[in-house]
């Protein structure tokens, strides 16, 4: 699991990190596993599957990787440092 780009732009206004995680992983593995890491409260998780995207390249096209992202939203008084 590591920080996306979107994280460190969300973070100040909500309270929220986006972190990349493996494909499998559900809500609630991402849940206990934020809190344990960062010893925090988590508050909402939401989860989303970005796709591949076509890119041109010199050798013609090539696909970008898929990847899950979790939205994790901490409880009031807790950050991410």
């Amino acid at each position: 699991m590591r920080l996306s780009r979107n994280g460190w732009i969300r973070q100040p206004r909500a309270n929220e990190h986006s972190f990349v995680i493996e494909k499998l992983a559900n809500k609630i593995e991402v849940k206990e596993s934020v809190e344990k890491l960062f010893k925090v409260k988590v508050a909402d998780v939401r989860t989303i599957k970005v796709y591949a995207k076509k890119k041109r390249s010199r050798t013609g096209f090539v696909h970008t990787k898929v990847m899950k992202k979790a939205m994790v939203q901490l409880e009031k008084g807790y950050s991410i440092e």
